[in-house]
Parts: structure tokens; C-alpha cells; sequence
């Protein structure tokens, strides 16, 4: 199986298991509405700045990309969910710096708005 089925594969079944009954992560299951505040959340946060409408688009767009994943889905949308749920699951282990003991925060993965829109446009209707 060339290495982009097998991205493409594990990225749905990954996705598909978050929509039915969740993954399991150290004894819990953890579902994409979990998953999808976290991120949309941090996101809100993180641009504050920017005004409701725009925030609001974006947390369409980025609903729209996790709900309609399907065999069709571009490769760069696969990446970009595979990305997300990566920081969601890496955000569930408290880091903690081994000096002051301050739990460390995972960044957020780095893309844009514009960029989320592009992803959001290139999804099959």
C-alpha cells in the first residue's frame, strides 16, 4: 500500500471512529465534538482580535472540514484534520517543565484563517 493510501486510510478511520463512539485514550473515550471545541476554543482565543463574523466563519469552515470527510477528501484536508487531532491528543498529557514543575502548553498547529478557508473550498460539494 503506497505511503499516501495508508496517511489517507488511517486519517478516516481515525475521523470515523472520532464521530461513532470515539477513540480510546488512556482508559477514555474521547469524541470529535470533544475534539472540536478544544480546538475551535483555542482558536477563538488565540484570535480574539479578528470579530465575531470572521471567528464564526472559521469555526464553520473548520466544522465543515472534521463532518465531511470522505474517500474524495484532498490530501492537504486529510493532513490538516491529521494535524489537529495530533495536538488534541498531545494536549491530553500535561508536559511539565522539570525545573518549575509549570505544566507546558502544546501550540496550536500553525495555520491560518485563510488558510482553513482554502481547505474548507477545496472539500467535495
Amino acid at each position: 500500500m503506497p505511503y499516501n493510501e495508508k496517511f489517507r486510510k488511517q486519517v478516516l478511520e481515525s475521523i470515523f471512529n472520532l464521530q461513532g463512539d470515539g477513540l480510546l485514550y488512556n482508559r477514555s473515550r474521547y469524541t470529535l465534538d470533544q475534539l472540536l471545541g478544544s480546538y475551535i476554543a483555542k482558536m477563538n482565543e488565540k484570535h480574539t482580535s479578528l470579530g465575531t463574523n470572521i471567528l464564526e466563519k472559521m469555526n464553520n469552515y473548520i466544522i465543515h472540514i472534521f463532518t465531511n470527510v470522505s474517500n474524495d477528501t484532498p490530501y492537504e484536508v486529510l493532513d490538516f484534520i491529521n494535524t489537529v487531532i495530533k495536538w488534541y491528543f498531545r494536549g491530553l498529557i500535561k508536559r511539565r517543565d522539570p525545573i518549575t514543575l509549570a505544566v507546558i502548553p502544546i501550540e496550536l498547529p500553525d495555520y491560518t484563517i485563510p488558510e482553513i478557508k482554502e481547505l474548507y473550498e477545496s472539500m467535495p460539494k
